[in-house]
């Protein structure tokens, strides 16, 4: 006895999919290079908005802070710092999208504790 196989209904379109008012939204395409904002604190309470691709590493938007923080006099530039979501640190080798990094969330910006001969 064979079974039937049933074939799932895919909508082709997101209109199909969600109705009209999804399709008027912009949709983000494969391999999407639009830049998102990202707000980057201090403990000091100084923060600024940074702009941001997914496919960006942690380490460049760490550099892009670091910099734009000392040359406004806000941290030594020669400081090791680190970032934090929700309080883990960030991996600088990851790209903000595979560390979890979305538009508009908050990351802080903090001192890297330096190894100690223990």
């Amino acid at each position: 006895m064979e079974r039937q196989r049933e074939e799932a209904v895919v909508p082709e379109t997101i209109v199909e999919q969600f109705g009209d008012e999804a399709a008027a939204a912009p949709q983000p395409e494969a391999g999407d290079k639009r830049k998102h904002d990202v707000t980057i604190k201090l403990s000091s309470g100084a923060d600024h908005s940074f702009a941001y691709r997914g496919d960006e590493l942690v380490g460049k938007l760490l550099a892009d802070a670091v910099k734009y923080f000392g040359d406004h006099k806000q941290l030594d530039p020669n400081g090791q710092y680190k970032l934090v979501s929700n309080g883990s640190d960030l991996n600088v080798a990851q790209t903000l999208d595979q560390a979890g990094v979305k538009p508009g969330d908050v990351l802080l910006l903090t001192t890297q504790a330096k190894p100690t001969d223990g």
